[in-house]
């Protein structure tokens, strides 16, 4: 009987803190998808990432280390950014969408 009442216990925690997690975590989820609709805003998220990790590589151990982390990030962040849009399902307009009429 303490084993399932703990059980309740729990699964009415979990629930609980999982809920507020979720509602805390919403603004942000709603700022990424408003990036990663546009191929424009990404790109420029991406961008100044890159350019604040650059700059702050370069401080730190020199132009060489700041040069590999920025060309390696342009892949990573590019293929995240593939990642969410197929995980979020937004779909950016193709250049045909745009000239079709509506």
């Amino acid at each position: 009987m303490a084993v399932y009442a703990a059980g309740i216990l729990y699964a009415g925690l979990h629930s609980r803190i999982t809920w507020i997690a979720r509602q805390a975590a919403e603004p942000g989820i709603f700022c990424l998808r408003w990036f990663l609709r546009s191929q424009f805003r990404s790109r420029m998220l991406i961008t100044a990432l890159l350019l604040w990790a650059g700059l702050d590589t370069a401080a730190d151990t020199g132009l060489g280390a700041a040069i590999v982390v920025v060309l390696t990030g342009v892949a990573g962040l590019e293929l995240l950014a593939k990642v969410l849009r197929v995980r979020f399902g937004i779909r950016l307009p193709n250049e045909s969408d745009r000239d079709s009429p509506e």
